[in-house]
């Protein structure tokens, strides 16, 4: 599962030690979910008793989050995939401008301060 994080860019100018420090918390919080999704599957049944008022069964939750892989990539792919497809199916009129859509020098550098795989780059 991954999230595209969308700011403008003149914001993303502005606050690049905020921004920096908010890719770094969500690479840190991925990296625990997958590491360990028994407790996290605990945390999310919990939050969502909190908010419906009822939990999920532990085997369905656990079932579920054995099937997701968590990720701070945004799979660039994906995105272009998804517009491709609006473009062709009409809900879009005309291509949609991609091109630069991607800023991706902060995540890359937290990847590389953890030692962690780089991220690939987006195709134009």
């Amino acid at each position: 599962m991954s999230a595209h994080l969308v700011v403008r860019r003149a914001f993303l100018d502005d606050n690049q030690e905020t921004m920096r420090k908010l890719i770094a918390a969500l690479v840190e919080v991925t990296v625990r979910i997958n590491s360990d999704k028994r407790a996290a599957s605990a945390i999310l049944n919990e939050q969502l008793r909190e908010e419906t008022g009822k939990p999920l069964q532990d085997r369905v939750i656990q079932r579920a989050m054995s099937r997701v892989e968590f990720t701070w990539d945004p799979i660039c792919t994906s995105l272009r995939q998804s517009a491709e497809a609006a473009h062709r199916i009409g809900f879009l009129r005309k291509e949609a401008a991609l091109e630069g859509i991607y800023a991706l020098s902060l995540l890359k550098g937290v990847l590389k301060e953890r030692h962690l795989p780089a991220i690939e780059e987006p195709r134009p």
